[in-house]
C-alpha cells in the first residue's frame, strides 16, 4: 500500500512539473531552427524566403514565426511577394510520435501583404507558387539543416520538416494588390481586409501536388483613400493539379455567393470550369458563369436605348442598369474572357437578350464588347408604338408576340461604355 502511493505520488509529481513547465514556458524560442524552417517554406511557395524568428507554442502545438517575407521570382521583378509579421504554423504530435518528423498541417498568416504582378508577357505571377526555387537561392538557407533540435521535444539531429500534408490554410485580414504590366499603361489596384479559409486534401495516393481545396474567400475592402471597394463571400470547392512541372490546372466551382465594387453589385456569381496555367504563358480555360441581380451603376442602358428611340421613356429609366439572371459559357485566352451563347433575362425593363459571342477583360477597370439582340418586352414594344401611328403599323407587321427585337451594341470601359443602338436593323 505504501508502495502504491509511492508511485502514484511520483506520478502526480511528474505531472506537476510538467504543467508547471508548459505554463512558465508557453512560447520556447527555436533560433536553430530558423533557418531550416525558412527553405522548407521556400521549397513550398517556389520563393527566397527569409524569417526573423521562431517560436514554439507548448501548450497549443505550434510555431510562431515572425517577420517572414517571401521574395519575387526574378522573373516578375525584385519586388515582395508576400511579407507577414506573424504566422502560425500547427504541427501533428501524433504524426511526430510516429515518425520522428514535425510535419506541418496548418498554416495561418496574420495580416499579411500580398503582392501580384502580370508582367508585360501576360502571366500573372502567382501561376510560378510552388515551383522549384534556383539552386542558388535554395543553398542559401541549407546552412543549418545539420542543427540538432534535440533542445524541444528531442528533436533528432538533422529532423525533417515537412509541408506535403498540409490540410488548412487561413488568411486573416490580409491586402493584396494587383499590378498589372501587360498593358498599355502600368496599373495597380489594392484591396484590403481579405480572409480565406480553406482546407485541403491530398489525392491519388497522397501526392500533395495534386489536392482538392475547399472552403471560403471573404473580401471586406472598403474606399479609404489607398484600397478599393471590393466586397464578396464565395465559397470554393477546387482541384488542384501541379504534377506536370510546366503547368498548373485547377477546376472546379466558386460561389454561388455575392460581389460588390464601386461600379457593379452582383447578388449571387458563380462560376464552373478549369483555368490552365502554362510556364511562360497567359492563362487559358473554360467553363460557365453565372449572375444574378447584376447592378452596372455606371450606365443606363434604358436611357441609351431612348435616345437611339427618339422615346423620352423606355423600360428603367432610374440610374444604373439591372440584370436579373445572365449565363453563359466561357474561354479564357491572351488575357480576354471570350463568350458564347450569353443568355439575359429582364435586361433593365427592356426585356430579355442574347449574344451569340462577346468578350470582356480587366485592364485598370472592365472593358467589354458586345453586339447583343434585345427582344423587348411587351410593355417597351407598346412604347415604340405610341412614337407615331406609322412607326406603330410597321412594328405591328415585324413584331412576334407583341415584341419586336432590337440590335445593340456596348463596347468600351464599363463606367463609361460606347452604346450603339442600330434602329435601321429593328425593322
Amino acid at each position: 500500500m505504501t508502495r502504491q502511493r509511492g508511485c502514484f505520488s511520483k506520478v502526480l509529481l511528474l505531472i506537476a512539473i510538467i504543467s508547471a513547465a508548459a505554463a512558465a514556458l508557453p512560447l520556447v524560442p527555436l533560433s536553430p531552427l530558423k533557418n531550416s524552417v525558412a527553405l522548407k517554406l521556400s521549397e513550398t511557395l517556389g520563393r527566397r524566403v527569409t524569417i526573423d524568428s521562431v517560436r514554439f507554442n507548448l501548450i497549443r502545438s505550434h510555431f510562431i514565426i515572425s517577420g517572414m517575407t517571401a521574395h519575387e521570382d526574378p522573373a516578375f521583378g525584385e519586388g515582395v511577394f508576400l511579407k507577414a509579421n506573424e504566422v502560425r504554423a500547427g504541427f501533428s504530435v501524433i504524426q511526430y510520435l510516429r515518425s520522428s518528423q514535425l510535419v506541418i498541417d496548418s498554416i495561418t498568416l496574420k495580416s499579411p501583404q500580398i503582392d501580384l504582378v502580370k508582367n508585360r508577357d501576360g502571366v500573372w505571377s502567382w501561376t510560378t507558387l510552388g515551383k522549384q526555387i534556383s539552386e542558388e537561392s535554395t543553398a542559401w538557407s541549407l546552412v543549418s539543416e545539420t542543427v540538432s533540435y534535440s533542445s524541444i521535444l528531442s528533436l533528432a539531429s538533422g529532423g525533417a520538416l515537412s509541408t506535403s500534408t498540409l490540410r488548412r490554410i487561413n488568411i486573416e485580414s490580409g491586402a493584396v494588390r494587383l499590378t498589372d504590366y501587360a498593358g498599355s499603361e502600368r496599373s495597380s489596384v489594392l484591396y484590403k481586409n481579405i480572409g480565406l479559409n480553406a482546407s485541403l486534401t491530398p489525392q491519388a495516393g497522397g501526392d500533395s501536388r495534386h489536392s482538392a481545396a475547399k472552403g471560403e474567400l471573404v473580401l471586406e475592402s472598403e474606399e479609404d483613400g489607398e484600397a478599393d471597394r471590393f466586397k464578396a463571400t464565395l465559397p470554393f470547392d477546387l482541384k488542384i493539379d501541379g504534377r506536370d512541372p510546366s503547368r498548373l490546372s485547377v477546376s472546379g466551382s466558386i460561389g454561388p455567393g455575392p460581389i460588390e465594387t464601386r461600379n457593379i453589385g452582383i447578388g449571387a456569381f458563380a462560376i464552373n470550369g478549369e483555368i490552365n496555367s502554362n510556364r511562360n504563358a497567359p492563362l487559358t480555360g473554360n467553363g460557365q458563369m453565372s449572375a444574378n441581380d447584376l447592378d452596372i451603376r455606371t450606365v443606363n442602358l434604358s436611357e441609351r436605348v431612348a435616345r437611339a428611340l427618339k422615346l423620352d421613356q423606355i423600360g428603367d429609366m432610374s440610374p444604373g442598369t439591372t440584370v436579373a439572371t445572365l449565363e453563359t459559357d466561357f474561354q479564357v485566352s491572351q488575357g480576354t474572357v471570350h463568350t458564347t451563347g450569353l443568355r439575359i433575362q429582364q435586361l433593365d425593363g427592356l426585356g430579355d437578350a442574347t449574344a451569340p459571342n462577346g468578350s470582356f477583360k480587366i485592364e485598370s477597370a472592365l472593358i467589354v464588347n458586345y453586339a447583343a439582340t434585345v427582344v423587348l418586352s411587351p410593355e417597351a414594344t407598346s412604347r415604340i408604338k405610341s412614337v407615331s401611328p406609322a412607326l406603330g403599323l410597321v412594328v405591328t407587321i415585324f413584331e412576334t408576340n407583341n415584341r419586336v427585337s432590337v440590335p445593340i451594341n456596348v463596347s468600351g470601359d464599363v463606367r463609361n461604355p460606347e452604346v450603339q443602338v442600330d434602329v435601321s436593323r429593328i425593322f
